[in-house]
């Protein structure tokens, strides 16, 4: 069976590796969840022969070479639309999405400007906000005693 991101992510033995790396190590080590990715993987479905050199070949040496790396990155996928990238990047196993402004992510959900985007748990209620001032004696009368009792 061939692993999304193969030959850069595989089993030896029963362990699964990441460019050689033993993934249950880097989830003792760092905790779960923990988001990984192949940079191989990545320069590969990107096209980047640049990122094969030397230099770049373990975190330390991209971390040294950082601007490079990013320029070399950033070059590359203004070239071609959002959506081609994701979609080279996903069929070679490397985990992606396209960022988006908080409006962008909003027009997928169901908002109201009056009561705001609606909980996940659908049993929970959601009120229009009060009115300025609208609890204002409660809470003049009784400080912060008044949340108890609205």
């Amino acid at each position: 069976m061939s692993l999304p991101g193969a030959p850069d992510v595989a089993y030896r033995g029963d362990t699964l590796h990441l460019e050689g790396a033993a993934l249950s190590e880097l989830a003792g080590r760092f905790g779960t969840p923990l988001y990984v990715y192949s940079c191989a993987a990545m320069a590969r479905a990107l096209g980047l022969e640049a990122l094969h050199d030397p230099r770049f070949a373990t975190n330390a040496g991209r971390l040294a070479h950082r601007a490079e790396v990013v320029s070399a990155i950033r070059t590359r996928v203004a070239a071609r639309r959002a959506a081609d990238w994701v979609s080279l990047l996903e069929r070679a196993g490397v985990p992606c999405g396209v960022v988006r402004t908080v409006l962008e992510a909003l027009g997928d959900v169901a908002a109201s400007p009056l009561t705001g985007v609606m909980p996940i748990a659908r049993a929970a209620v959601r009120r229009a906000p009060p009115m300025l001032d609208a609890h204002g004696t409660l809470v003049r009368a009784h400080g912060w005693d008044a949340f108890a009792q609205v």
